[in-house]
C-alpha cells in the first residue's frame, strides 16, 4: 500500500510536469514568440538571439541551460537534475513544434501579452509543483529561496527576469515590447505563486 502511494505521487508529478510542459510551449507558440513579447531569463535570451541568429529557439534553451544544470546538481542532486533535464527538453521540442505548426493567437500586443503570461504561469507552476524547474531561471530562483525562504518563488523570478527583458528591449529596439514583457512576467509570477502557495 505504501508503495502504491508513492508510485501514485510519482505519477501525478510527472503528469503535472508533462502538463505544465504543453502549457509553456503553448503560452510562447501562440501568443507570446509570434509578437516578440519576451519572459526573461534563458526563454528571454533565447528568443533573442534566435532572433538575431535564426538557430530554433528550443534548441538555444537547452544549449543556455546545461551550465545552470551543472550549477545546481551539487545543490539539488541528481533527481531534481533529471527531472528538470526532461521538463527543459520537453518543453523546447514541444515550444520548436508549436511555432512550426501553431498559428499566433492574438496580435494584440495586450491580450498576447495577458493570456500568454497565463499559459506560462500555470504551465511554470505545475512544472514547479511536479518537483521540477524548465531551467534557466528556475533554477536560480530556487537556489535563491532555498538561502531565504521567506522569499516567495514567482516574485524572485520576476525580479532575475526584468533584467533579461532590459536585454531583450535592446536587441528588438522596442520599448513598448519591454513594457508589455512586464505585464507577461507580473501576470505570469501571480499565477506560479497562485498555484504553489494558494490563491490569496
Amino acid at each position: 500500500m505504501k508503495n502504491e502511494s508513492k508510485h501514485w505521487i510519482s505519477l501525478k508529478a510527472f503528469a503535472m510536469i508533462v502538463v505544465g510542459c504543453v502549457l509553456f510551449a503553448l503560452a510562447f507558440a501562440l501568443f507570446l514568440e509570434p509578437n516578440l513579447i519576451t519572459t526573461g531569463g534563458v526563454s528571454g535570451l533565447a528568443m533573442a538571439i534566435s532572433h538575431l541568429s535564426s538557430w530554433p529557439m528550443g534548441v538555444l534553451i537547452v544549449a543556455l541551460n546545461v551550465p545552470l544544470m551543472a550549477l545546481a546538481l551539487w545543490k539539488f542532486g541528481i533527481r531534481f537534475i533529471a527531472s528538470t533535464l526532461f521538463a527543459t527538453v520537453l518543453s523546447s521540442v514541444l515550444l520548436d513544434l508549436g511555432l512550426s505548426f501553431l498559428p499566433c493567437m492574438s496580435n494584440d500586443l495586450l491580450l498576447a501579452s495577458l493570456y500568454g503570461g497565463l499559459l506560462l504561469g500555470a504551465g511554470m507552476g505545475l512544472v514547479l509543483l511536479g518537483g521540477a524547474t524548465t531551467g534557466g531561471s528556475d533554477i536560480l530562483s530556487k537556489l535563491v529561496t532555498l538561502k531565504y525562504p521567506h522569499m516567495k518563488l514567482g516574485r524572485v523570478m520576476l525580479v532575475i527576469d526584468v533584467f533579461v527583458i532590459v536585454i531583450c528591449a535592446a536587441v528588438f529596439r522596442n520599448i513598448n515590447l519591454a513594457l508589455y514583457a512586464a505585464i507577461t512576467l507580473y501576470v505570469s509570477s501571480v499565477v506560479i505563486d497562485a498555484i504553489i502557495y494558494g490563491a490569496d
